[in-house]
């Protein structure tokens, strides 16, 4: 006999620390969970400030390549993965007259990376012509100084001249290693594995889960969450104890 509570109780394991976190929802493209901020400069002459910097969605591990000499040759066979959090600057070389360099029929742009140590460090790489950026645009709209909108952006790396990291904080703060968790949180996630233990038992045994014992771990979660809102777990069709 498959235990009733099983699926639910996985779902609210995995539910149990929502009630530590904002419940904001973004509308539009999804935001990075680092929010890397900087300038843009396009090839028109156009500067941008920007927020929520990404490389082809990513903001590290982003593939580069050493510029090999023969156009039959993939430059993924020797690639370099950035970290913005660890760059300074990329600047495009302008587009070559006889057209950007091509290796394996695929066209690439020659960009400088200064990195952000002491010595500003630049490194010469190639990267898809293709590759897009993604970031918010930043307008300060009237007298209001303090009235800003975001235009979402996306540019190819050929419609770029430089762009510029100025630095980076997280979007969501309780993602930030360095911020002290809530009170309860960490009893939250014991009790949350104490949960997931509690099903696999009862699954490993074939037998609903234990009442008294569900009651147990419920009430650990429910002092744990305070105040924050929750919601009961059925076991055979009784309520078992507030969860989450």
């Amino acid at each position: 006999m498959k235990s009733s509570i099983g699926p639910l109780a996985i779902c609210a394991a995995g539910l149990i620390l929502m009630g530590f976190t904002s419940q904001d929802q973004i509308s539009g493209r999804e935001k990075p969970r680092i929010n890397f901020d900087g300038a843009l400069f396009d090839v028109q002459g156009n500067q941008y400030t920007i927020v929520n910097l990404t490389i082809g969605g990513e903001y590290h591990q982003i593939p580069v390549y050493q510029k090999p000499n023969d156009p039959e040759v993939d430059p993924a066979i020797n690639t370099t993965r950035l970290d913005l959090a660890e760059v300074h600057t990329i600047e495009a070389f302008p587009k070559p007259k006889k057209g950007y360099p091509r290796f394996r029929s695929r066209d690439y742009i020659e960009i400088m990376v200064t990195s952000n140590d002491k010595e500003r460090t630049k490194n010469h790489y190639i990267i898809d012509a293709d590759r897009t950026i993604y970031c918010d645009q930043i307008n300060k709209t009237g007298k209001d100084t303090h009235s800003i909108v975001h235009l979402e952006k996306e540019l190819e790396f050929s419609a770029i001249k430089k762009l510029r990291v100025d630095g980076y904080r997280y979007n969501d703060p309780e993602d930030d290693p360095g911020k002290k968790k809530p009170e309860g949180y960490e009893r939250a996630l014991r009790a949350a594995g104490r949960l997931e233990e509690l099903v696999k038992k009862s699954e490993d045994a074939k037998k609903p889960v234990d009442p008294e014992e569900l009651k147990i771990v419920a009430q650990e979660i429910k002092t744990a969450l305070g105040k924050r809102k929750g919601v009961y777990v059925e076991s055979g069709g009784k309520q078992a104890g507030y969860v989450v």
